[in-house]
Order: C-alpha cells, then structure tokens, then sequence
C-alpha cells in the first residue's frame, strides 16, 4: 500500500543525508548509492516519488534507479525485514528482485514518424517558431546552444501531453512542468525516444525521458546525421553533442550498448569531469578494460561537461582540441584514470 511507502521512508529519512519532503509525494536527499557529488557536499540529487500505487527511487547523480524496497534494502537491511512484513500484512509484497526496475509493459505498437509529424501532433512547437523572449528560446541563448543545431528542438508547454505518443506511457507522467523536449532517431530519422529537459525551477525531475523501440534496442541521440565512416565522439548528454563534429549521446550513459553499432578504434568516449563521482569513475574503468579509448580532461579543466565549457567562453574547435591531446587508451587510459580520480 502506498501509505506504507510513505511511513517507512520517513522511517529511513534519518539515515538519508539532507533529506527533506519537498511536497506530498516527493522526498530528496543525498544519494546513498553512488555518495552523491564529492565537490558540494550540499547537493542532494536522489529522489524518491510516485509511480502509479507506489513510491520509487531515481538519482540524478549516477543515474541509479530501483524501488523502494530496493532501497530500504541497500541502506537498512532490518528495516527492509519490516517493510516486507509490513507489505505482507497489508497484502501487498514489495518488488525487489529487480535493483533497477524500469516498470515493464508490453512492447507497444509505435509507428515511423519523423519527430515534426509526432510531435506537433500533440501540440509540441520547434523552438524556431517561438520568440526569442519565450522561456525555451532564452535557455537556449544562456546554453548558448548552436542555432543550427537547435532546429531540431521542440518545445511542450505541459509535459502530461507525452502521454499522447505512445501507450507505454498512458498515465505514467505525473507532473504539468514545460519542456524542451530533444528527440531521439534512428539512422533513418524515425523517433524512438525523446528527453525532455525542464527549463524552470521548482519541483520536478530536470530531465525525463521516455523511450518508444523495443528494452534491448539503445537509445542514441544524433543517429540520423551520424557518420560511421568518420571519428565518432560519444558524451553522455544529448545537448553536449550538439557541440562537436560527429558525436552522438547515448541515454543513461550505458556505452556498452555502442558495441557492435561503432568501430572501437575510431571512437573517442567522452565522460562527464567529474573524478570524485564514484559512479562515473567505475563506468570508466569497465569501458578502458573493454578496449574503448576515452577522454580523460586535465587537471586544468573546471567545468562539468561541454556545454559548461562553452559557457565558460570556449569553442567548439578548442574543446575537440583538449579531447583529442588528452584521449587515451589500454595501459595507459588505466594510468592516467588512476591520477584524474583524485583531482
């Protein structure tokens, strides 16, 4: 029962660093899982929220995403004794075979559709066609995104109207929060998925997104005007490939899906500079001992990702210049991981 969620994550709220109920049915905290940022011990990115007739969790940090059982579980195993008698007792027995459960439903049947036919069908609007003063068209300046790149780019004034595009997702999207949404195609220029970035403050996931093609199929954004034949540059955030020549991001940062899709000795995998996030540097370390080459940013180098350093003043070319003086791989990708991990 959802009360009994509710009851015993208030129960865990001790042991969850700066929790705090931000409204009825949203709970943040620091991450228990990943340790959340080791450079602000302030930010709090993990969330616990509703989905349908339960609570479940999701950071924003490293991306980690289970129930809540799964949760109690990682954090206080007898507590999680009680909440699964607790569950018992009411009827209801807690999922927590899964540690991160994407709530399943049957493949549904999706249509080819270019993004403009798809999206526009539900009242979606390309940022070309609003004024410069609208809010979508000023986070795009302050990105300081590239115009030609952001053609592509939508705009939903409610994002409950997702729900519209595909059955897996009918009642599924509680909140009413404007997006830009950025979609996702196949080399063809069919949609298969879409984020959708929240571009006010307030209460809310910053990003959503919903994904259309079959569980096994990745999500890739930049797909349809990708070339194979060319050195690929791979980040984890969509709007960070908009910066450079040839790149694409794939969801979740899970590059083990590129296999098999890229030739592994002409790609560069780019992460995020963040060398406290434990997360981050783990994923590191699985893609040097697969083969994969990666990118790993000087001491020198502040910003987070590729749109903080374009913000900060560089270009396109000066960061593809950093990547490129400071992509390694193998032994020493390992040696280099070793130093960047402590900055």
């Amino acid at each position: 029962m959802l009360h009994i969620d509710h009851v015993y994550i208030r129960l865990l709220s001790s042991q969850l660093s700066h929790f705090k109920q931000k409204a009825d049915e949203l709970y943040n905290f620091r991450c228990p899982i990943c340790g959340d940022s080791q450079k602000n011990k302030y930010k709090s990115r993990g969330y616990v929220f509703r989905r349908k007739d339960a609570l479940i969790y999701k950071c924003h940090n490293c991306g980690d995403s289970r129930s809540l059982g799964n949760l109690i579980k990682h954090v206080d195993s007898n507590m999680y004794s009680q909440y699964v008698m607790a569950r018992y007792k009411s009827g209801v027995s807690p999922k927590t075979t899964d540690s991160k459960p994407e709530f399943q439903f049957d493949t549904p049947v999706f249509a080819k559709h270019s993004p403009g036919k798809l999206l526009s069908s539900i009242g979606a609007v390309r940022l070309s066609l609003l004024p410069d003063t609208q809010s979508a068209n000023q986070f795009v300046k302050y990105r300081k995104l590239p115009p030609d790149a952001t053609r592509g780019l939508y705009y939903i004034d409610d994002e409950e109207k997702l729900e519209l595009i595909s059955p897996k997702y009918k009642d599924r999207i509680a909140g009413h929060a404007a997006r830009i949404i950025i979609p996702f195609c196949d080399k063809e220029g069919n949609m298969t998925g879409l984020t959708g970035r929240k571009i006010d403050g307030g209460l809310g996931l910053r990003y959503l997104t919903l994904k259309f093609n079959a569980d096994d199929e990745p999500l890739i954004f930049g797909l349809e005007s990708w070339n194979g034949r060319e050195h690929t540059f791979v980040v984890e955030g969509p709007l960070d490939a908009l910066f450079l020549h040839n790149c694409i991001a794939v969801a979740g940062a899970d590059f083990g899906k590129l296999d098999g899709l890229v030739d592994k000795d002409n790609t560069t995998i780019i992460f995020d500079n963040e060398p406290r996030n434990k997360e981050i540097v783990k994923r590191m370390e699985k893609i040097i001992k697969n083969g994969w080459t990666v990118c790993i940013w000087p001491e020198k180098t502040s910003e987070k990702d590729v749109n903080d350093m374009v913000i900060a003043g560089q270009t396109s070319k000066e960061i593809e210049g950093v990547i490129n003086r400071n992509k390694f791989s193998g032994l020493q990708a390992k040696f280099k991981l070793s130093g960047w991990k402590k900055c």
